[in-house]
């Protein structure tokens, strides 16, 4: 997925990141983060961004249901403006166990 210009992460219910490809990093990787993978989407946003995605993320894994929104995205210093998609995945059984943004 790092041949896209989306950008793409995993991330499970609790807002850990489990996977992200380089534009996503790009996008909102901060430089004092060394490594994406396991942290919590609450040290790379402002606490109610994060709560936002904590409540959106929800929402998607309750109704089982793709969300699309625009989201303003600030990086380096450029303002840009994006498709938020979440989307559930389900495992073999059905259950939703974790998220695609």
């Amino acid at each position: 997925m790092d041949c896209t210009a989306s950008a793409v992460c995993l991330r499970d219910k609790h807002g850990n990141y489990l996977y992200a490809n380089k534009e996503y990093e790009r996008l909102f990787k901060p430089a004092n983060i060394t490594r994406l993978i396991g942290t919590s989407v609450c040290y790379l946003f402002p606490w109610d961004k994060a709560e936002e995605h904590m409540r959106l993320s929800d929402d998607v894994i309750r109704q089982g249901t793709t969300h699309r929104t625009e989201v303003a995205v600030t990086a380096a210093g450029i303002n840009t403006t994006h498709i938020l998609m979440l989307t559930p995945l389900r495992n073999e059984s059905g259950e939703i166990p974790d998220y695609l943004f």
